[in-house]
């Protein structure tokens, strides 16, 4: 997996710190990445294994 492409969790995360405009303690926060899962999971139960199975095919395609 390429860390230049974090996960959806930790993407909403940093946006949720960057809009309270607190500094992002990075991976420290796992109550509001389970929260955050669970909203997404409401919307589209699908929505985070979809995410996970793009960032790996993008990730195996060979690099030029």
């Amino acid at each position: 997996m390429s860390s230049s492409s974090p996960t959806p969790l930790y993407r909403i995360q940093r946006h949720y710190y960057e809009t309270a405009r607190v500094g992002v303690r990075q991976g420290q926060d796992q109550t509001l990445r389970a929260a955050i899962a669970t909203d997404l999971r409401k919307l589209s139960a699908r929505a985070l294994l979809d995410d996970f199975l793009s960032r790996s095919r993008l990730s195996a395609r060979p690099h030029r």
